[in-house]
């Protein structure tokens, strides 16, 4: 049986993002975990976003996947709901940082961020099609 990323439903602290990965990966979650929480802090918080995202596309054990076949219906619409968290989180992120609230994130290092993960999203979808 193929492997499948997935929230974990046991080893959970938050919302088993951390636990899905290690899982998936073979490792310690609590590698997984500190990895999460020391590269928020070097980042600004990028991470933190990663992780929220995370917790939006990984599906829990038993359920499909937020990613999926493009010909149905619960996956167009969880696809686009996708679409939308990740617009308005993108939005609260820029229009907090015009308050200074992320006074220490570059902006010139977010955009290149932002627009190759949507590639690489767009480039799986295609690859799942």
């Amino acid at each position: 049986m193929q492997k499948r990323l997935e929230r974990s439903a046991t080893d959970r602290v938050f919302s088993g993002v951390c636990g899905g990965l290690a899982q998936y990966f073979s490792i310690d979650p609590t590698f997984v975990r500190a990895f999460f929480v020391i590269g928020s802090l070097l980042t600004a918080f990028l991470l933190t976003i990663v992780y929220i995202v995370l917790i939006v596309v990984m599906p829990l054990p038993g359920q499909p996947a937020v990613i999926g076949d493009l010909g149905t219906g619960v996956a167009d619409e969880r696809r686009g709901a996708l679409v939308a968290y990740v617009l308005i989180g993108l939005g609260l992120v820029f229009l907090l940082g015009n308050f200074g609230l992320f006074s220490v994130l570059q902006w010139k290092v977010l955009w290149p961020l932002v627009l190759v993960g949507l590639g690489v999203l767009l480039l799986f979808q295609r690859s799942r099609s």
